[in-house]
This record gives structure tokens, sequence and C-alpha cells, in this order.
């Protein structure tokens, strides 16, 4: 077994041991926590599927352990998240346990995607929203867009959410960006189907942060009316 085998199997393991006690999962991220190292994190788009009962669970759990949970939840635009999502799906052919063929058109990929319930509730940003503020305080939520990520001014606020220093040299690492070779796009007709599907869910924020925001912000104007 080479060091590449070896670690991805110890990931498992202790995937594996969260899976079998949670409280497996708890004493694995405070054990991370040491007078060098006083912050660390765990980062899922489906953690926006869980009920405000298990955020609840989670939030009690770590305060027994004098841990102090913070939590910051960034939305994309919806059409573009799925885009994206799409385009990392024809990447590595998988996602979420299922396979997929590489060589289909882009489109097809998203269809087959936007049949799986949960990642169709991973947009559900404004559902989200409601169960995090019933459970934890404002100074403890960080709530923002992931179109503002990375601009000086909303990195620097997130770091002091965080109390870590800031680096602004930090915002043009960009991880896992998109391909946008030939077969990774998709036309401006089916960009509006998209937009038609998540209707509901921008209709919902537009209820929180204004119209004109959401407009501005995610350019949906541009698809389609937004009355």
């Amino acid at each position: 077994m080479n060091g590449f085998q070896r670690k991805k199997h110890e990931r498992e393991l202790l995937l594996h041991s969260f899976y079998e006690n949670c409280e497996n999962y708890f004493d694995y991220f405070d054990s991370l926590l040491t007078n060098d190292f006083t912050i660390t994190g765990d980062i899922t788009p489906t953690y926006m599927l869980l009920p405000a009962e298990i955020f609840e669970y989670i939030n009690d759990s770590f305060a027994k352990r004098g841990v102090v949970v913070k939590v910051v939840f960034f939305m994309r635009d919806p059409v573009s998240r799925m885009i994206s999502l799409g385009r990392m799906t024809k990447k590595l052919g998988i996602m979420s346990g299922k396979n997929f063929d590489k060589s289909s058109p882009l489109c097809e990929i998203i269809d087959e995607l936007l049949c799986n319930s949960g990642v169709v509730a991973t947009s559900g940003y404004s559902d989200c929203i409601n169960k995090l503020q019933a459970v934890f305080s404002d100074d403890r939520l960080y709530i923002s867009f992931y179109e503002k990520m990375f601009v000086s001014e909303e990195f620097e606020a997130l770091c002091q959410f965080l109390d870590v220093p800031v680096k602004i040299d930090w915002i043009s690492n960009k991880i896992n960006q998109s391909n946008l070779g030939p077969g990774m796009d998709v036309s401006d007709e089916y960009r509006r189907g998209l937009r038609n599907f998540f209707d509901g869910e921008y209709q919902q924020l537009s209820q929180i942060y204004t119209k004109d925001f959401i407009r501005d912000l995610w350019f949906v104007n541009e698809l389609q009316g937004f009355q």
C-alpha cells in the first residue's frame, strides 16, 4: 500500500468511526484544537439537508467539549451552481455515489442531477437560513453570497467573524475552478430553463434580501424578467 492509498484508507476508517458513533466526530475535531491551532472546520453542502434539531445537537455536543461553533453559509446563484456541479460531475464521472458517462452532453448530466432530490435541496437556501437562525445567534452565524466572496471587503468581514488574520492574497487562490473547455457550457435557452426550475427559490430569497438585490447580484433579469 503506497502513501496515497494508506491515507485514503485512514480517511475511510475515520469516516466509518463517525458513522458508528457520532461522539467520535465531535471528539475528532476537539482533538485538533490545541494552543497552536485554535480553529478548525468541516465543509460540505449536504449540511443544508440537516434538520434544525441536528444543528442544535451539533452545537450542544461541541459546547460540552468547550468548543464554540460558528457557521459560515455562502449562497450561489442556483443556475450557476447547478452548471458548476454538472461540470464537476462530467469531469469526475461520479456524483453522490452514482456513475455518469463523461461523454454525455453537459445539459444531460445536469438533467440527471436534477432528478436527485438531495442535489436540488442543496439550493434550498431560504429553508436552510430559517433552520440556522433558529439555532445560532447572529454573532455565530455568517450568511453571505458566493459572488461576493472574492471581494476584499467581504473577505475581511469573514476573517473578522472567524477571528483570523486577514490575508488578502488568498482571494486570488481559486481551488477546483471549473474547466470551461469544449462541451463545458450550456445554451442561454437551457439556462433560462434552469432559471424557471429554481424560480421558487429566487422568489423566496427576494422576500429576505429584496428583489433588486437578488436581481443585481445574480443577474436573473438577463435570463428572464424577474417581477
